[in-house]
């Protein structure tokens, strides 16, 4: 649903909304989770190789002068990253980020957690809550900064 969400605030921030195109990006971020079921382990598709091909893709696309299909490419890749960052924070071992350079799994730690300076039992912001608000800032931002680019 994150990703869905954020996928919907670029293209309706850039004008290239379509639901149709939005249904198929968002059923992308999903299938990172596919190495689950395939036995190939989770290092397949968890890892920043994925995020890195679509923003190289999307980096092709807008050069090429292919503002729609590069816009798509945009909310694919933050979606992308956004599922990725999801696993971080509710994964149960975390994710291998920077396979295959390294297999060590990275994960959001909860004592990210910010609390009440005088009482460490009250949260003011949890770690799901930075990373909603990790996610929306780049959704946000990256939208502004392809549309002034445009």
């Amino acid at each position: 649903m994150i990703s869905f969400t954020g996928g919907y605030i670029i293209l309706q921030n850039i004008n290239q909304y379509n639901r149709k195109t939005l249904l198929v990006l968002s059923i992308i971020p999903l299938m990172l989770d596919l190495d689950h079921f395939t036995g190939l382990g989770i290092q397949v598709l968890h890892n920043v190789t994925v995020l890195a091909l679509a923003s190289a893709a999307f980096i092709y696309l807008h050069k090429k002068k292919q503002e729609k299909y590069a816009a798509y490419m945009l909310a694919l890749t933050v979606m992308l990253g956004g599922q990725l960052l999801m696993d971080t924070v509710q994964g149960m071992y975390g994710i291998p980020l920077l396979y295959p350079l390294s297999e060590r799994l990275y994960m959001m730690p909860a004592s990210w957690d910010i609390t009440l300076p005088w009482d460490h039992t009250s949260s003011i912001m949890s770690r799901y809550g930075i990373a909603l608000l990790l996610y929306y800032g780049a959704v946000f931002l990256s939208s502004k900064l392809f549309s002034c680019n445009r």
